[in-house]
């Protein structure tokens, strides 16, 4: 059973015991600092802090110094940054708990911001993000998300080349305090899984910077009060299309998204049940279509995300620009062209072959055709009894690699009710066993429906925006 606690500091820790003992420690050590809380004029700030963090901490003054701790033992660290949080990882041996965690809670709370180390990593920042700027598929994806979620924060990507087109423009002072502000004890949430018992962690944590006193370098601005995230979706009461055409590219990106529930909705395991089933597997119903049935593409998925107020479900393929409508070619399983062969009637009462090639239906007509059908007919009994079986082994899967668990254990008591919090090798029995065909059927019908659609296409040689128009109307025909 996962143990939590919580220091005078108003510092959190969640501790579970791994589901098979083992010589290795994962900690997920989670700031509530994301994109969401960043003013218009420090958009990206929250990554970039996070590099700052690897740059120099109190004792150890660069970078060498901070993974030399990590490489001389073989361990891992790294970090990422997300809409509501940044997370720092650390993987190691479990008699090297004490030197990895104190230089974490070090690395996060006593950042130096050295200038020259600033200027540098703003630099490589833009950098990054001009990379990003050709990952079609990142694009796709940020713009459907900036439809699903218009108006509110969740709108905006974690970091984007379109903030950075000024390299001066953020104050040193400014992102300094910003920093300062959301890096604080009582705004971090520390999970570990580990064989270690709870109390030495407890111990190794309350003499680490996560609860002793450590020195404030400026006065702190107390900006996560004052800044409170935009949650609100602006109404929409039709579907949104975006095409975005990219001149000389033969790939097509797809991403079609429903606006759905909350994290905090029981809307949500249905939905999960159901992501599925549609892509979640290698027998779900859009890689049969789309891969073994019509041999159309290899990429395919469906991921779901879930925030305060809103959440999402989203389609996603990869095709050629000329399979993405209509494909004509078919090949036969020897390799050659197949053809229709029609027999036309002579006037004379005989016959006349007449060869013509097959018309087949491209990915987007297909995924079409799979929503309409979805929506019309629902999803059988044995399509959810094979996806709860899927759900289920994946989770304990999951557990014996502890990765799901850690992160899972820290974004609910960061985000979530700590109060109901369930273990992860709890969750299925508690939340998914029951779930029936009628669970989820509802949850198609409440939310599968135009004024919940967005839809992105990115890629060269685009199709007219009244042809996807159509078989976007086709979906709710």
């Amino acid at each position: 059973m996962a143990t939590t606690y919580t220091f005078p500091n108003g510092f959190r820790v969640i501790y579970e015991n791994p589901a098979h003992p083992t010589d290795a420690t994962i900690i997920n050590a989670f700031c509530k600092v994301g994109s969401i809380f960043e003013p218009s004029h420090l958009r990206g700030v929250s990554h970039f802090i996070e590099h700052m963090c690897f740059k120099g901490a109190n004792k150890h003054r660069n970078i060498q110094q901070i993974f030399k701790v990590y490489d001389d033992i073989g361990a891992y660290f790294n970090a990422y940054t997300a809409k509501q949080y940044s997370c720092y990882v650390s993987q190691f041996d479990n008699a090297h708990a004490t030197r990895c965690i104190t230089t974490i809670a070090e690395i996060m709370l006593l950042s130096t911001f050295n200038k020259i180390e600033y200027e540098k990593e703003l630099n490589v920042v833009i950098e990054e993000n001009v990379r990003n700027s050709n990952d079609y598929e990142s694009i796709a994806e940020d713009l459907t998300s900036a439809m699903l979620y218009k108006g509110s924060v969740y709108s905006y990507p974690v970091d984007s080349l379109k903030y950075h087109k000024i390299v001066d423009k953020w104050d040193y002072n400014e992102v300094f305090n910003f920093y300062h502000s959301f890096y604080v004890p009582e705004n971090i949430v520390f999970s570990i899984v580990s064989v270690i018992p709870f109390l030495k962690i407890k111990h190794i944590l309350e003499n680490s910077y996560f609860v002793k006193r450590y020195p404030r370098i400026p006065p702190r601005i107390n900006m996560n009060n004052t800044i409170s995230p935009k949650m609100c979706i602006s109404p929409q009461d039709k579907m949104r299309i975006q095409m975005f055409p990219i001149s000389g590219l033969n790939t097509i990106y797809i991403c079609l998204g429903f606006r759905t529930c909350s994290s905090f909705s029981e809307d949500k395991y249905p939905l999960e049940i159901l992501s599925v089933l549609l892509g979640g597997k290698y027998t779900s119903r859009m890689k049969l279509l789309l891969r073994e049935k019509h041999g159309l593409t290899y990429s395919s998925s469906v991921s779901t995300q879930y925030y305060e107020t809103s959440g999402d479900l989203v389609i996603f393929a990869i095709t050629d620009n000329e399979n993405i409508i209509r494909n004509f070619k078919h090949q036969s399983k020897h390799g050659k062209t197949a053809h229709k062969v029609v027999r036309k009637r002579e006037p004379n009462g005989g016959t006349k072959k007449k060869s013509t090639r097959q018309k087949l239906p491209g990915v987007f007509p297909v995924i079409s055709e799979m929503l309409h059908r979805l929506i019309r007919s629902g999803v059988s009994a044995e399509e959810i009894h094979n996806a709860k079986t899927f759900t289920r082994g994946k989770q304990q899967m999951d557990l014996e690699k502890v990765n799901e668990p850690v992160e899972y254990n820290g974004t609910e008591l960061l985000l979530g009710n700590a109060e109901n919090l369930i273990r992860y090798n709890e969750l299925y029995e508690t939340k998914y066993a029951d779930i029936t065909t009628a669970h989820v059927n509802r949850v198609i019908h409440k939310y599968f429906k135009p004024e919940n659609m967005c839809l992105s296409i990115v890629g060269g040689n685009l199709p007219s925006r009244s042809v996807i128009e159509k078989y976007c109307r086709g979906i709710f025909r």
